[in-house]
């Protein structure tokens, strides 16, 4: 189930992501919680999403919350790889962006290029989401399982949400537990946790009670 944090939106909604369409009542109000956040967040429409462990889904999950999001708002969307972001400059940042690769209609990619010179360790600089944010309406980052990289926590604090993606049936609840500690010890907002690869609806008769 997605849980939305209390402190920045007061509802919970049940979200079954793999295999459900445009327009799903699960994705829809997943792309709600994301645009009121941007809309009353300090960061300007960042978003950061992850898995407790590996193997849920992320890449396939914010793939489709782009498309959804550049459908409803009518605005560009762009994903980045949390190892695009790797000690780029806002000018680097930028170049990168007006390269950045059509994957569907107002979703963009950032594609890593090797003549930009990286330092080590994820630092999204507050320029650099200022460089961003001027060409689009949202940005999500694509950050590996917590237990194999640190990106999220590192970019947490510097995102207006964090969202954790759980396979069904696949993921523990310990791992889930330990990843909400780390991200709320990183002070980052933890915006939902999106159930990933169900293999049946939420009854609807359970779905209202989260309305």
């Amino acid at each position: 189930m997605t849980t939305v944090s209390r402190r920045e939106y007061p509802a919970r909604t049940p979200a079954q992501i793999s295999k459900i369409g445009s327009g799903h009542p699960y994705l829809r109000r997943l792309i709600e919680v994301i645009s009121h956040l941007r809309d009353t967040g300090p960061h300007g429409g960042v978003f950061a999403f992850t898995a407790p462990s590996g193997r849920a889904g992320v890449t396939h999950v914010v793939r489709l919350v782009a498309e959804e999001l550049a459908n409803e708002s009518g605005e560009r969307v762009l994903i980045a790889d949390s190892s695009t972001l790797d000690g780029l400059s806002s000018r680097q940042m930028g170049k990168a962006s007006r390269g950045a690769v059509e994957l569907a209609p107002n979703v963009w990619s950032v594609v890593q290029n090797a003549d930009l010179n990286q330092a080590s360790g994820l630092d999204l600089q507050r320029n650099v989401v200022d460089v961003l944010s001027r060409s689009f309406g949202f940005i999500l980052i694509d950050c590996p399982s917590l237990t194999k990289s640190a990106d999220a926590i590192l970019v947490a604090p510097q995102s207006d949400g964090v969202f954790l993606v759980v396979a069904a049936g696949e993921t523990r609840r310990d791992e889930i537990r330990r990843a909400r500690a780390l991200i709320r010890e990183a002070s980052g907002n933890l915006a939902g946790v999106v159930l990933n690869k169900r293999t049946y609806p939420v009854p609807s008769s359970i779905f209202r009670l989260f309305q």
